[in-house]
């Protein structure tokens, strides 16, 4: 891809079906598990009544924000710039 001396606009959509809903809560379950409490769920199986143990955690687990602090940290240090020779700006770092 060449971005050439203009405006680029990139939309993002996402397609959920109940597949990969169910997939996404049973692996989101199974990292919180895991990395809070060190318990690795073996079972991945995402049909069927089973789907609903593992996906109950994972939406407490969301719903409570307690993942909140293992997130990532964004650090900017630059600021965008049409007029700078590189296209931007630095700036002082801070957190976002």
């Amino acid at each position: 891809m060449v971005n050439e001396d203009c405006l680029n606009i990139s939309a993002t959509t996402e397609h959920c079906t109940d597949e990969i809903g169910n997939s996404y809560a049973v692996n989101y379950a199974n990292g919180a598990l895991h990395s809070s409490f060190g318990y690795a769920l073996r079972s991945r199986d995402i049909h069927g009544l089973s789907i609903y143990p593992k996906a109950a955690p994972a939406m407490v687990w969301k719903k409570l924000k307690l993942s909140k602090a293992s997130e990532f940290v964004r650090r900017i240090d630059f600021h965008v710039d049409a007029r700078a020779s590189d296209g931007m700006q630095d700036v002082a770092a801070y957190v976002k």
